[in-house]
């Protein structure tokens, strides 16, 4: 195989995807975005693996399972 491939429809829409296609659903107790970064962070901090959970006494909120 290549990395060289085609995408190929009769309609230009039905190749255009939206958030609900290429999103997977929340987890139950997963904290719907948007959020706030973590105190004393920054950018660098998130891309290199350094931001810890955040536990449940820290403010995170409880999804809905009807939210799924």
């Amino acid at each position: 195989m290549t990395n060289e491939y085609e995408m190929a429809d009769d309609n230009r829409a039905d190749l255009i995807w939206g958030k609900d296609k290429l999103l997977a659903p929340m987890q139950p107790g997963m904290l719907a975005p948007p959020h706030a970064m973590e105190p004393g962070s920054t950018d660098d901090d998130y891309y290199l693996g350094k931001i810890k959970p955040i536990s449940r006494t820290q403010g995170a909120q409880q999804v809905p399972e009807d939210v799924q």
